[in-house]
């Protein structure tokens, strides 16, 4: 039970990380451009990664 508990919050961790550095990818790519472009790209991103 514990190891489980302890994989899923690195799960959880992993996936606030990637989440972040996309965005922060995409805020920099992205910056004054439409906000539905950033969505896809971001979108683009999180398909990748996952």
């Amino acid at each position: 039970m514990k190891k489980f508990i302890n994989k899923r919050k690195i799960v959880i961790l992993l996936l606030v990380i990637v989440s972040a550095t996309s965005f922060y990818y995409v805020y920099n790519k992205v910056k004054i451009n439409r906000p539905i472009s950033a969505k896809l790209v971001f979108n683009e991103i999180l398909d990748d990664v996952l």
